[in-house]
């Protein structure tokens, strides 16, 4: 949070160091004036009720400025280009009102490039053509306390190579039905960066078409050490799949006491989907309408989360899914400790609790442990709990499958098993199943 007391055109931050301060005046002193004018390392005041129409960029371009706004004070976009630029390191926007409200122009809201110790905190983004927050290869970033809607790109996004950024405690409406419209969307994107060490934490996020939190390579290198921590997400009834927490190609994540409630859009929908990726850890999520993928990912563990789903006439629905659609090995995977609980008609497509799949050639999909699981059907299900399938037995490699002391309640099935191509070890399971084994 920042803190200035001010006195006499000078204004004291919290390490004893003097900042010039200059207040911009309706009709008088435009924000740009009121900004450049500050200096290097000043403070522009917007003061209560300030109200402009920006026709060109408001541009932080002198190091260690404050734009600051005392209660109602507005800047609103009405021309193509980025509301706010920011060019200059050390850079602080606090509690102001910023609109596109009609996101009736191109650009973003605020847009930063190249930059380091960026603070965005306390402000009100309505309404962007583009991003809300845009943060091009910025390195030390703090976004925090902000509320965000009607954006329709992504509420807040970073590329290039972009690093130690926190993302915490904002207040997201991103439930528009348009596609490629995230919450929050971190890429490398171009292919010698590499976004890292981002922390996204403790924010509360409305979904519409796609996932709440997306974070990948998409053409750059992969990204690293990330935390996806303590969000909520709701998601609001749109057409297509939307989804919770996407990671593409992500080495060394954690997403640890998340929530996405999807209670409206009938089918499950990818609640935690993990790509190409490695050592991932999903742990202590809260998951309703929504399942858990890994897909061509290693050394990965899913552990004590609390799955909910439906099954469905349209969709084959699976609470835990690892499996490799491709020629890249999926192998060395933990699923430990879960609480699955699925609805599951007989007249639905088919269910299943847990399903490991190696469905692609010459791949290796050993040595991954399914233990410690509870996994009820409710309402009854004609499929087995827990799948394990080798589509290319004489090629692909299914050695080391552990599936122990797991609880399966209430299926007509336990397990069903390819019969050529799987070296499996079944023990001191729970097996409330009306038959074993289905074939």
């Amino acid at each position: 949070m920042l803190a200035l007391f001010c006195l006499a055109g000078l204004c004291g931050n919290a390490g004893g160091e003097q900042q010039k301060v200059v207040y911009a005046k309706q009709g008088a002193l435009s924000a740009q004036s009121c900004i450049d004018s500050a200096g290097p390392g000043g403070v522009c005041i917007l003061p209560a009720g300030y109200s402009e129409a920006l026709t060109s960029s408001l541009t932080i371009r002198q190091e260690g400025q404050t734009l600051k706004c005392e209660s109602g004070a507005t800047l609103t976009k009405v021309s193509n280009g980025d509301l706010i630029t920011v060019t200059a390191s050390g850079a602080v926007l606090t509690g102001c009102r910023l609109s596109d409200e009609h996101a009736a122009y191109d650009g973003s809201v605020i847009y930063a490039q190249n930059v380091k110790d960026l603070t965005v905190e306390n402000n009100t983004i309505i309404g962007a053509k583009r991003f809300g927050i845009f943060l091009r290869s910025v390195v030390h970033a703090n976004i925090t306390n902000n509320k965000l809607q009607g954006c329709v790109n992504d509420s807040i996004y970073g590329d290039g190579n972009s690093s130690d950024i926190q993302i915490s405690s904002n207040t997201i409406d991103a439930s528009s039905p348009i596609m490629w419209h995230h919450a929050i969307g971190l890429h490398s994107h171009d292919a010698s960066s590499r976004v890292n060490q981002v922390n996204i934490e403790g924010n509360h996020i409305t979904n519409g078409y796609d996932y709440c939190v997306e974070v990948g390579a998409f053409g750059g290198l992969h990204p690293t050490d990330i935390e996806i921590v303590n969000n909520i997400c709701t998601q609001k009834k749109v057409p297509g799949k939307p989804g919770g927490y996407s990671l593409d190609s992500v080495d060394g994540a954690t997403l640890q006491g998340n929530s996405y409630i999807n209670d409206s859009n009938g089918a499950s929908v990818l609640g935690i989907e993990l790509v190409s990726g490695s050592y991932a850890k999903a742990i202590s999520n809260i998951l309703v309408g929504g399942s858990i993928t890994i897909n061509k990912q290693s050394f990965t563990n899913v552990d004590h989360n609390s799955i909910t789903i439906h099954s469905s006439a349209d969709d084959q629905m699976v609470a835990i899914y690892s499996g490799s659609s491709r020629t890249v090995g999926n192998n060395h995977n933990q699923i430990t400790n879960n609480t699955i609980q699925i609805s599951a008609s007989p007249a639905d497509k088919p269910a299943f609790g847990i399903w490991l799949q190696c469905n692609a050639d010459a791949i290796d999909c050993s040595n991954q442990v399914i233990q410690g699981n509870t996994i009820e059907a409710i309402n009854g299900s004609k499929n087995p709990a827990i799948r394990i399938e080798n589509d290319y037995p004489t090629t692909a490699r299914m050695n080391g499958i552990g599936i122990h002391g797991n609880s399966i309640k209430n299926w007509p099935h336990c397990y069903t098993q390819s019969a050529n191509g799987v070296q499996s070890e079944i023990s001191g399971n729970i097996e409330g199943c009306s038959s074993r084994f289905k074939n």
